[in-house]
């Protein structure tokens, strides 16, 4: 089975990556990022394309809405930005060496670094890019691509069913039935299992591992959705649908608040006594049915 990642190394700039028009990693105020993402589930099996939203972050004292490195700017201007003449960002994706335990390329299949040697390096920047991830391996055997509808638009009924949907599964949640919430997801996992190369009882016990300790924190408090608060958006070539809250625009006061919380953007968020916890929502219409297909 071939593995592959995702790669995000930032700091001192925010920034949204992912593959197919889904977000995948997010640094929206620019904290700065390390993370190894796998991304076999979210392969299409042509037409696979990158992106990249990157912008000025919060955290930097010197922020301003646009931030420009080129030829003409100071030395002074580009240290104060950029500690060491690093790069600020870097996306790789990569395929795994399958004799290491841990993650590491043995093959690098798209690789960008912020700033580059563009002319207009300002920001912000989106960036998305065809990538031939196969390079004629065979591809993975997931079956989404082949069960789920291809759709032209998310109608009012459309959002109204989704809505259910993912209300449904709160509930489940909310009553921490783990047997519950697996059954009905039982098409993500089965597919995640085909994506992974993994038994799918294996899958079933990690994911009933993760409820269980998800059931274990005590005075959570579940967040309604509806339409209202709700964003859809086509993805992984108008085959899935992510349905996210409508993200509101972060002052600098509220950032440089303490007491202040900022909501994550996730369809289902519990509100706990240690922050709140999302979970993302993908779903998909298979034989005329609305189904959550990734989380």
């Amino acid at each position: 089975m071939d593995y592959y990642f995702l790669k995000i190394k930032s700091k001192n700039i925010a920034s949204i990556s992912g593959i197919n028009d889904v977000p995948l990693v997010r640094d929206a105020l620019g904290e700065g990022v390390t993370t190894l993402c796998p991304i076999n589930e979210w392969i299409l099996p042509t037409g696979n394309i990158v992106s990249f939203d990157i912008s000025t972050s919060m955290l930097h004292t010197g922020g301003s809405p646009a931030t420009t490195l080129g030829e003409n700017d100071s030395p002074d201007t580009q240290n104060s930005l950029h500690p060491d003449n690093e790069p600020e960002f870097n996306a790789t994706v990569f395929l795994a060496d399958p004799d290491k335990n841990i993650p590491e390329p043995i093959e690098i299949i798209f690789d960008y670094s912020w700033p580059g040697d563009a002319e207009d390096n300002t920001l912000p920047l989106s960036i998305k890019a065809p990538i031939d991830i196969y390079c004629g391996r065979p591809p993975l055997p997931v079956t989404l691509w082949k069960d789920a509808e291809q759709l032209t638009e998310i109608t009012p009924s459309d959002k109204f069913s989704l809505v259910q949907l993912i209300s449904q599964l709160q509930d489940i949640l909310v009553a921490s039935d783990g047997e519950g919430a697996f059954s009905m997801l039982a098409y993500r996992y089965a597919d995640l299992a085909r994506a992974m190369g993994h038994p799918p009882e294996r899958i079933h016990d990690a994911v009933l591992e993760q409820y269980s300790q998800m059931f274990g924190i005590n005075d959570k408090t579940a967040l309604s959705i509806n339409q209202t608060i709700s964003k859809f958006e086509l993805v992984a070539g108008s085959r899935v649908v992510y349905i996210s809250r409508n993200a509101r625009k972060i002052t600098r006061d509220e950032f440089n608040d303490p007491d202040k919380e900022l909501y994550p953007q996730s369809a289902i968020i519990f509100d706990t006594p240690n922050g709140f916890l999302g979970i993302e929502i993908y779903a998909a219409k298979i034989k005329g049915s609305w189904m959550i297909v990734r989380t």
